[in-house]
This record gives structure tokens, sequence and C-alpha cells, in this order.
């Protein structure tokens, strides 16, 4: 039998008299003749039923003494060959340190994808900040009036993106008039036209004229309930009302 295997071993008879033990198995427990003498005294009868079936193999739970502990539970594995059986105990606490090193394993790499990810969330989240405001771009035709034109679905997040760009510029350049063209918007959410709705509103604070170009039918009934409150100017065509406004000048 080897006798420097990292696991307490014994090699019993038919009587369970301990024939051969394993040297982690001297260290582990106390010395006794026969097998069943380091079982605890209400599990004995358990590891004797057992230990009977000496034709199989066998899996099972017990209390037994220890050195160091008067009881501590084990996993016995039993293989019989022949009149000898081969028991080798496994602490169930190096049981639990085995998961418990499986889990801080698992919750490092838990921890390190969810760094990850956020770092990834980061970035598109700065992307799609980026991506918002270039979808309403501030063009200064002209020193007294300037374009922006709308692209995509009108989002809160969006018309926030573009309002801070474009009263940025309309502060600085300060036109007298703003065409702010529909033509390219898709839907638009009912927290974008909310949105909308101040940024027009601050603009008209500022003195600035508001136009509102390409406005489909139904951007119309999206934001009909604030029209009379924006006291906006419409023009279906941009390029007419382009021409129109520049030649006012």
């Amino acid at each position: 039998m080897e006798n420097q295997g990292p696991l307490p071993l014994f090699k019993v008879n038919t009587e369970l008299v301990i024939m051969e033990r394993s040297d982690e198995a001297v260290r582990l427990f106390p010395h006794v003749e026969t097998l069943e003498r380091l079982v605890d005294r209400e599990s004995r009868e358990k590891f004797i039923l057992e230990m009977s079936a000496t034709n199989k193999e066998s899996q099972f739970e017990i209390n037994v003494t220890t050195k160091k502990k008067p009881l501590e539970l084990f996993t016995v594995f039993t293989k019989w060959v022949d009149s000898s059986c081969y028991c080798l105990f496994v602490p169930q606490s190096k049981g639990y340190e085995r998961v418990e090193s499986q889990l801080v394993a698992l919750q490092q790499r838990l921890h390190e994808t969810n760094f990850e990810l956020f770092e990834k969330k980061e970035e598109l989240s700065d992307l799609m900040g980026r991506a918002n405001e270039l979808s309403g771009p501030y063009i200064e035709l002209s020193d007294r009036v300037a374009l922006v034109p709308i692209f995509g679905d009108v989002s809160e997040a969006k018309v926030e993106a573009i309002r801070y760009n474009l009263l940025t510029k309309a502060y600085a350049d300060q036109p007298d008039r703003m065409l702010i063209d529909f033509t390219s918007v898709g839907r638009i959410a009912n927290e974008g036209v909310q949105a909308l709705k101040e940024m027009v509103l601050t603009l008209q604070q500022m003195g600035i004229e508001v136009i509102i170009l390409g406005l489909h039918p139904q951007h119309a009934r999206k934001l009909q309930s604030h029209i009379k409150e924006l006291q906006v100017e419409f023009d279906r065509s941009t390029k007419t009302a382009i021409k129109k406004w520049l030649l006012h000048e």
C-alpha cells in the first residue's frame, strides 16, 4: 500500500482490523487496532453496516476521532479487494476549502468581468453621447441665420446632447433666427417632445426666432399640444425656407 499519499488511507480485513495505514493516517488519527474504534459511538452501527458490503465500492459520511478533534466529519471511500478493504478518509473541511477556493476564484473572475463590462458600458455611453451630439449639428448659414438639422429618432438624451452644443454655439454667435430641420427625424419619444419644448423656449428667451422645418404629419401630431405655447413658425420645405430667410437679410 502507498504510504505517502496526501490523504489518510487504511487497509483492513473483514473484521475491520487495521493491517496497514498510510503516513497521513498515522499523523492524523490516534493509534487503534480496529477501524471502528475511530468512529463516533453513535455512528458505529452505520459504519459497520457500510463496511459489511464486501463485494462493492462505497462512499459515505461518518464522524470520527482525530488527534486534534474529538469529532470530525469525513467522507469515506471504500474498495474491497478479495478479503481486504482500502478505506480512504477525506476530511469534509478539505472539501469546503476546495469549494471556497473555487468560489473565490469565481468571484474574482466575475469581478474582472464586471469591471470589463463597466468599462465597455462607459465606452458605449461616451460613444452614444457623442453620436447624439452629432445628430444635431449647428451650421452657421450667415451671421444672422443658423441651421440645426436633426437626424434619427428623438429621445430626451439626444435632445439634451444637442441642446448643450446648440446653446453654446448660439450664445457665442447670437443669430437672429434658428432653423431646426426635422426632415431626417424618425420617431419622437414623449420625453423627447418635452425636451424639445424646453430647448425651443430657451432659444426664444435668448431672443432667437425659431423656425421648424420639414415636420412630418406624425411629428406634428406629437407636437400639437405644444404648438400654441411655442409660438414658432413652420415651413415644410427646408430648401425654400433656407432661401427665404437668407434673402431676408
